[in-house]
């Protein structure tokens, strides 16, 4: 069409630089025309995209532009359709890649599990849940803090004062501790968890103890790896630094006496309110359950009403004060009553219903003396060898390191001791020269079988116990807390049958058992044991009443070889 313009134009006189200049436009579009044919042969998109481009933007409207675009559009859909197969097995292949990645991380977390309970058990040690610090750091975004999602202040439950909730690094610039973990650190506050702090307390006292809890920390960035344990396992808990306030900004709950820059005390509680689920939940508790989710150690109390006879003939002193000599914990149980200011009042400082520490068990010139702390903080004892007495001499107040000082720590006789106070609390520390086994189950349906007083007894787990040789077994049957308080428990016992009785469910013929049944989380018993002539020993554990279900575990403690008792489930 434009050869024939052209020589239209030139019958009527078109100038010969309009028409040299023509001839180049035809040159142009010839060769744009061609490429666009050579493009549609070869089926290439893109080339075939830029040349119909191009013919267009020249002017060229004939058929084969409109043959071009037709065939971009159909080389388009079959290109998305290939591009959408192709996806399809790159993400076939990278879902392959990640599974094998996935189940190759399960396996070699089962090896690292099995090889550390392998350790841990040769050690006489527990299992370890480490968490990797340098991943939570990595996770928090840059010039943030960070923000535990698994403890909001929405499962605190800890009232008004998690409406008032701040970070201890935004008000204070809090370090984790200032003069080291003292058990003087200690205050109290609106939380009912005397017995939890009484136990850190006594934790505190014990050097080591409480440093080889804080597994991490980054104040700045408002971050704490505590490890506790539970069932058998230590496990790292992370949280960050909010706490629940006062409406005047200082924190409700437990603090440090050093000041609000110590965060130590506050981070090891809701620690501990995390895993058990609240604030709320660590309301009444005993010293004995906190010192062992602090140490990994096996904890027992000790009934003073029950204590006459030791007492007098003072095997009760010599059991206290080789307990503390061998470096285990103590603490200690008033009466029953309200634990306020006035009931101290009464009692010679004592506050009733309440939690405290012991922290020292000292014999000096015929005196027998303990060293008591007030997780408060304040209100001590005003008796005999209180602050205030006149008993003191100097040679006593130099040998105990004596301080007149208003902190919560006191001294008072055995005597008077073993009359303010109900229960003492035990926790055995383990070291390393203690072999272990821990066996797992549950009371559930029908193997919730209740006491012996039950036809159902008899469906009861049951363990097989095997010894190797003479040894000094200890035996604790732990049960998993019903609803997250502490000290919402079953009664519990556990019993050792010789082999040709175990079907038998007469108490008669149990071969040691932890004791009556108790409403604690845990029981035990100590005894010393070879193997029988009929075999093997069978463990059985039960509830007192049948159909209570929760689960439960089976712990042996002995020292020697580390193959000298097995235990699992039949």
């Amino acid at each position: 069409m434009l050869a024939n313009a052209i020589a239209e134009a030139q019958k009527v006189g078109l100038k010969a630089w309009q028409i040299e200049k023509a001839d180049g436009l035809m040159t142009r579009l010839a060769v744009l025309h061609q490429n666009l044919l050579d493009a549609m042969l070869t089926r290439n998109l893109e080339r075939l995209r830029e040349c119909t481009a191009a013919a267009k933007f020249a002017g060229l409207q004939d058929e084969d532009v409109v043959k071009a675009s037709a065939l971009i559009a159909e080389l388009a859909g079959s290109a998305a359709a290939d591009e959408e197969e192709r996806k399809e097995k790159e993400d076939a292949k990278w879902r392959k890649i990640w599974l094998a990645e996935r189940l190759e991380k399960k396996r070699e977390e089962e090896e690292r599990r099995h090889k550390e309970e392998e350790e841990a058990r040769k050690k006489g040690g527990h299992r370890v849940q480490a968490l990797d610090f340098d991943k939570l750091l990595a996770s928090i975004p840059p010039g943030e803090k960070f923000t535990d999602p698994d403890f909001p202040t929405s499962k605190w439950e800890a009232g008004e004062y998690a409406g008032h909730a701040s970070r201890l690094s935004d008000k204070f610039q809090p370090k984790l501790q200032i003069n080291g973990f003292n058990p003087a650190d200690i205050n109290q506050g609106a939380l009912g968890d005397c017995w939890f702090l009484s136990a850190i307390a006594c934790c505190a006292a014990k050097p080591g103890v409480i440093e080889n809890l804080f597994q991490h920390q980054d104040e700045e960035k408002g971050i704490y790896v505590i490890r506790l344990f539970q069932y058998g396992v230590f496990r790292d808990i992370a949280v960050d630094d909010y706490v629940p306030m006062m409406s005047w900004g200082v924190p409700a709950y437990a603090s440090s006496s050093a000041g609000d820059k110590e965060a130590w005390v506050s981070m090891l509680e809701k620690a501990y309110a995390k895993m058990y689920g609240s604030f709320n939940n660590l309301s009444g508790g005993h010293v004995n359950v906190g010192c062992v989710d602090m140490t990994g150690g096996t904890g027992d109390m000790i009934s003073l009403e029950e204590q006459a006879e030791a007492i007098n003939d003072g095997s009760l002193w010599a059991r206290l004060k080789g307990l503390m000599v061998d470096g285990h914990l103590l603490g200690a149980g008033s009466h029953s009553g309200d634990d306020t200011p006035e009931s101290a009042e009464k009692n010679r400082g004592i506050v009733s219903g309440h939690a405290y520490s012991v922290l020292r068990v000292e014999e000096i010139d015929g005196l027998r003396l303990m060293q008591c702390r007030n997780p408060w903080g304040r209100t001590e004892w005003t008796g005999d060898f209180s602050d205030g007495s006149d008993k003191w001499t100097q040679r006593l107040k130099k040998k105990l390191n004596w301080v007149d000082e208003d902190n919560g720590c006191f001294w008072m006789p055995f005597e008077d001791f073993v009359n303010q106070f109900s229960t003492i609390y035990t926790c055995l520390i383990l070291g390393s020269e203690w072999q272990s086994c821990i066996v797992q189950s549950e009371w559930s349906g029908d193997t919730a079988g209740g006491c012996s007083n039950f036809d159902t007894y008899i469906n009861n787990p049951v363990f097989r116990l095997r010894v190797k040789g003479k040894v000094r077994l200890m035996l604790v049957l732990e049960q998993q807390h019903i609803s997250g308080k502490t000290t919402d428990h079953f009664a519990i016992q556990c019993q050792v049958i010789k082999k040709s009785n175990w079907r038998d469910r007469r108490p008669a013929f149990n071969f040691f058992t932890t004791g009556g049944y108790k409403y604690r989380r845990e029981v035990t018993a100590v005894k010393e044991i070879q193997p029988d002539s009929d075999g093997d020993y069978y463990v059985r554990a039960a509830t007192f009443e049948p159909n209570q279900e929760v689960k439960f575990w089976i712990k042996c403690y002995w020292k020697g070889d580390a193959d000298a008792i097995k235990v699992w489930q039949e």
